[in-house]
């Protein structure tokens, strides 16, 4: 970043020089409506003063908190609010709403206390600090055995299909809760899908051996299943047509996908398949 600062006062030093070349050239010194660039002792300082090297200072330490959590783009210093039992820290995500960071059913020993393991079900608050929830670190579930994710209807959490998804590191959750009325979101044998039940999220790592795909899925999100270390073999039904990548990334016991029909298997849109590689 500091390279960046370096390379903006550069920048700005010869937009200026230019500048004061082209009025000497060009401009009428003798004339009224001549227009004096003055240069102060402040030029070399570009990106250094309260209002420039200050707030890149600050957006370097909030985006090195944030990343530790899992979420780059929060916009103040984590904030900790007890909720249902549990405390949960929290920052205000850049594009409104709330990050939830992590969790302990303790107090936060420090700022740098991730909150140790928990087991059984967490409840997602539905706000903090009086904003709604929108999104959660990828490192939240890092760490703990949770067993059930419950997501409440007014909880907007968004759930980035990407490479680790948010649970991929939970081994013991073996399936998800979603109100019936939650605007974005279903359960459907215990997978993560979108709110119409056609698109699946996200498989809890904590299944294994045979896992079928119920009917009438069309979509596998992106990596949807990483993570899930226990799984044998995966049936996919007739009704999926886009497998997007990575199917079986993170399953290195993953040894036979299973098509009903050989008709529905040409079918299969496959954007990447990263099938049996770990």
């Amino acid at each position: 970043m500091k390279r960046y600062n370096k390379l903006g006062v550069a920048a700005a030093a010869g937009v200026i020089a230019f500048l004061v070349m082209a009025a000497v050239a060009f401009g009428d010194t003798g004339s009224e409506d001549c227009i004096p660039i003055v240069t102060t002792d402040d030029t070399d300082e570009v990106g250094e003063d309260e209002h420039g090297g200050k707030w890149l200072k600050e957006q370097e330490e909030l985006y090195d908190i944030g990343s530790k959590y899992g979420c780059d783009d929060i916009a103040e210093r984590p904030k900790i609010e007890k909720v249902g039992g549990m405390y949960w820290r929290y920052a205000e995500y850049k594009y409104g709403g709330i990050c939830v960071l992590t969790f302990s059913p303790q107090e936060f020993k420090d700022d740098d206390d991730m909150g140790g393991d928990y087991s059984g079900e967490i409840a997602l608050p539905e706000t903090l600090g009086g904003k709604t929830v929108v999104q959660i670190g990828w490192r939240l579930f890092n760490g703990k055995s949770v067993s059930s994710v419950v997501i409440p209807p007014r909880a907007l959490v968004s759930f980035d299909d990407g490479f680790e998804n948010q649970f991929s590191g939970c081994d013991k959750l073996v399936k998800f809760v979603v109100a019936d009325d939650h605007p974005s979101y279903s359960v459907r044998d215990g997978f993560l899908c979108e709110k119409s039940g056609k698109k699946l999220l996200c498989c809890p790592a904590g299944r294994g051996g045979d896992v079928v795909i119920p009917d009438g899925i069309e979509e596998i999100g992106e990596y949807a299943f990483s993570g899930c270390d226990k799984i044998a073999s995966l049936a996919i039904p007739p009704s999926v047509r886009k497998v997007r990548s990575g199917l079986g990334f993170g399953c290195p016991k993953l040894s036979a996908v299973h098509v009903r029909a050989l008709s529905a298997w040409c079918r299969l849109d496959f954007e990447y398949v990263r099938m049996f590689c770990d």
